[in-house]
């Protein structure tokens, strides 16, 4: 038998700071394993890593797709010609003139996008009826939500707001960034034509316009910055079901309006569901401010392909890392605490209010060792989860792996509930695959496969 060599081609050292941990935790030597198979039209999801001992394939899985479906990698920036700026290669083409946009999709997405639909829009901006005006686009040489974007975010100062229009792999994202309380209604009317449109998220009036009402200014949930958005997300492949998406559902009361805790829980058609947003809210509970009143529970859906496994892999490790988006706590008789279980929301690509039913969340933790409120990273740092059988097991390697990550003390056990204490909360968050680069959510899966090597 030849004697195993060391790796030294530098084309094949693995040098990916999170793949480095996660073959140190598996007792891999890093300096017998390779980089072996990119991110290509096969799985344009997940690259390959082989372990020149063992012969195992650790493929490193996430939710923004890195190529496009005729092999070129994805350049998620904008270039400037002349007075416009338009997207370097991506899923999509985008052209920005003076405010308008225009997106055209170029390739098959799914029954909502085929190659060559185009959306074109130019937004206006109304502050308590009055329309506000900008200036010229500016493009940021560091994308403000992740710093290992370059030249990805064109921005507008409105005086009362900035408008981003920021790209990433796959993804087209508009923010209404408001730093501080505007004191007025905002309209937002986006003039939209093609054959597709935005999809706007919680503030959505109409399938054209979003409206920020005056008290939601007055006490928005995270404080400020406020964003306020729309987006267009496509994908690399020609199926619908072959997508993914990933976001949180919730159920969600008003201060002063909140219910009994097994109201709150079981609540089938919740009132918020996120898609877009950075912040995946996973274990978060709050308290009202009435005797035995609840008013928040969140739940995080996280959807994976991971068919680039193919049929015949033998699964023998799964370490999934969610990226700390920050922690906080002010109750004292109940703290959250983060595990993973199974998901089914109704379609591949979107989250919906109705996907918030518990019945439609899996019970069998697929971790062993959930991760408490004190223990969950800075943020910044990822918290892993080593999958046990079960979560092994869920892994589809034909398809599409569907998981949560949810609090195991009080929303999975439906057990009515801690004990209740005057307007409290706690809260576990992670960053959604909208954050891009190193803090996306990562399936690190350990296989052998019967391929030849």
């Amino acid at each position: 038998m030849p004697l195993i060599q060391k790796v030294t081609d530098p084309r094949k050292i693995v040098t990916d700071p999170h793949v480095l941990s996660q073959l140190n935790k598996q007792g891999m030597d890093k300096n017998y394993v390779e980089f072996f198979e990119d991110y290509n039209t096969l799985h344009p999801y997940g690259k390959v890593y082989r372990d020149l001992k063992s012969n195992k394939r650790i493929m490193v899985i996430s939710g923004l797709p890195k190529v496009k479906l005729d092999g070129i990698k994805i350049q998620p920036s904008w270039l400037k010609q002349g007075n416009k700026y338009i997207s370097k290669p991506n899923l999509f083409s985008s052209v920005v003139n003076g405010v308008q946009v225009t997106t055209t999709s170029l390739e098959d997405h799914s029954k909502a996008k085929n190659a060559g639909d185009t959306l074109q829009y130019h937004p206006q901006l109304f502050l308590s009826g009055v329309e506000q005006f900008s200036g010229n686009a500016s493009l940021l040489a560091i994308d403000p939500v992740n710093p290992n974007y370059t030249n990805n975010t064109l921005e507008w100062d409105y005086g009362i707001c900035k408008r981003r229009l920021r790209i990433i792999e796959g993804r087209f994202r508009e923010r209404w960034v408001f730093t501080q309380n505007p004191n007025g209604e905002v309209r937002i009317k986006h003039n939209q034509t093609g054959n597709f449109k935005l999809r706007f998220g919680q503030f959505g009036i109409n399938d054209d316009e979003e409206l920020v009402s005056v008290e939601a200014f007055d006490e928005p949930e995270f404080g400020y910055p406020f964003g306020v958005g729309a987006s267009a997300t496509y994908y690399p492949e020609a199926h619908i079901e072959s997508a993914t998406v990933d976001g949180s559902v919730a159920a969600n009361y008003a201060i002063g309006a909140g219910v009994i805790f097994n109201t709150m829980h079981d609540l089938a058609n919740g009132h918020l569901a996120y898609s877009e947003d950075e912040d995946l809210r996973c274990g978060q509970l709050k308290s009202d401010n009435g005797a035995s009143k609840w008013r928040a529970i969140h739940r995080a859906i996280l959807l994976f392909d991971t068919s680039g496994l193919g049929p015949l892999a033998v699964i023998s490790a799964v370490i999934f890392t969610l990226v700390s988006y920050g922690k906080g706590q002010t109750s004292t008789n109940w703290e959250v605490e983060n595990n993973i279980y199974s998901s089914n929301p109704a379609v591949n690509t979107a989250i919906a209010t109705t996907d918030n039913d518990y019945n439609d969340f899996g019970t069998t933790p697929f971790c062993d060792n959930p991760i408490s409120y004190t223990n969950w990273a800075a943020n910044g740092i990822g918290n892993d989860f080593a999958f046990n059988a079960a979560g092994i097991a869920a892994i589809a390697k034909e398809g599409i792996t569907k998981l949560s990550a949810r609090d195991s003390t009080q929303d999975v056990p439906d057990a009515g509930g801690p004990t209740w204490e005057n307007a409290k909360y706690s809260y576990a968050n992670a960053s959604s695959v909208e954050k891009g680069t190193t803090w996306r959510p990562k399936l690190v899966v350990t296989y052998t496969s019967p391929k030849p090597a």
